[in-house]
């Protein structure tokens, strides 16, 4: 039977900081020796450990909760901001940036720190201020960089501090666990669940697989919203000949998984590719796939040429049969192995692109 979660109805971000401000806030020594609190005050302290620990890590300065015990903990919300604001004992501030599907934008971490170490400017002591990046949804290896020096803490890391204290008894803690778990289960489904039945998650889970499979700094995704409907692409095996810049892109929606390959170009610099440069990088294609003796890759024209900041210019299919790039097995399940392979024919292919691209 399956009981109601409370962040079922409660989905925004706010209550994702509520949560995380809840369990830290179980930290503070008042909690200690109290039986029926035991298991929460232990994650509690665990977490907010955790967090700070790899803060100092990323600041390369010492670990400021060495030797400490017993802490006095303070938490805030929204306080100038900050999702969650950690005050521990008289001499240490911890700033907790959560996220669920968005990510840092506008400098927002570095813009923290300096207005809480503003706050103790004129005074006689001054707090050390530290911060942690903590990521409930999934997110690209591209958006790992922030705007300073961090603690960076994903749904696994959170997943991981959760499992070391298995049964807290507390309701909202147990829920949030599970919540988590059912991200985590969702975002996974890619490996087990027929393509063409992939969630927006499973299609996220599926490019996480690629970022740490993929041996490409160029690569990224993230969610796009042009007028003919949102999908999410991955970009990679980015190429420069002269001006141009050619690359890869896959979509992916709910309603096909992610089975659209297209090789898209753009110009250097801040100007517009035009449809005569399209027609130069089709021209290139045509090339690549005649010298090509292995016919598994066919290219289509990819609609109407009209350019703009980046304009598609060939479809990318496989086989006699013109498969997508996502293999399947005769059940409709993923055969990744397969997958990989008609990726690797297609960076193959863009790269000789490139190559004929360049010569004169």
């Amino acid at each position: 039977m399956s009981t109601p979660n409370l962040f079922s109805f409660a989905t925004s971000e706010l209550s994702h900081d509520a949560a995380l401000a809840y369990i830290l806030s179980w930290a503070d020594r008042e909690f200690e020796g109290a039986p029926q609190y035991s298991e929460v005050h232990r994650l509690g302290k665990l977490l907010l450990g955790q967090f700070v620990t790899s803060a100092a890590q990323a600041s390369e300065c010492p670990d400021p909760l060495v030797g400490r015990p017993s802490l006095r903990v303070d938490v805030l919300t929204q306080h100038k901001k900050v999702d969650v604001l950690v005050k521990i004992d008289d001499d240490l501030v911890l700033i907790v940036e959560d996220k669920t599907d968005t990510g840092e934008h506008g400098g927002q971490i570095k813009a923290y720190v300096d207005a809480i170490e503003a706050e103790d400017q004129g005074t006689e002591q001054r707090r050390q201020v530290l911060a942690v990046y903590v990521k409930s949804g999934n997110e690209a290896q591209a958006m790992a960089k922030k705007s300073t020096a961090c603690g960076i803490h994903m749904r696994s890391d959170l997943l991981a501090a959760l499992a070391e204290v298995p049964d807290t008894g507390d309701t909202i803690v147990e829920n949030f666990r599970a919540h988590l778990q059912a991200w985590e289960a969702d975002s996974e489904s890619f490996r087990k669940t027929p393509t063409n039945s992939w969630s927006w998650r499973a299609i996220e889970g599926f490019y996480m697989h690629l970022d740490d499979v993929l041996e490409d700094p160029n690569r990224n995704w993230d969610h796009v919203n042009p007028p003919t409907g949102r999908f999410l692409a991955y970009w990679w095996r980015v190429r420069y000949p002269r001006s141009l810049v050619i690359y890869l892109q896959m979509h992916g929606d709910p309603s096909n998984g992610a089975k659209r390959l297209t090789i898209r170009g753009s110009h250097q610099g801040e100007a517009k590719i035009t449809k005569d440069d399209q027609y130069e990088i089709l021209k290139a294609c045509k090339s690549a796939a005649e010298a090509t003796p292995n016919p598994a890759i066919s290219i289509k024209k990819a609609g109407r040429f009209k350019g703009g900041d980046s304009a598609g210019v060939v479809d990318i299919t496989f086989g006699a049969d013109g498969e997508s790039f996502l293999a399947s097995d005769p059940n409709g399940f993923p055969d990744l192995p397969k997958t990989m392979a008609r990726l690797e024919q297609a960076m193959d292919f863009v790269d000789k692109v490139a190559t004929i691209l360049d010569t004169p």
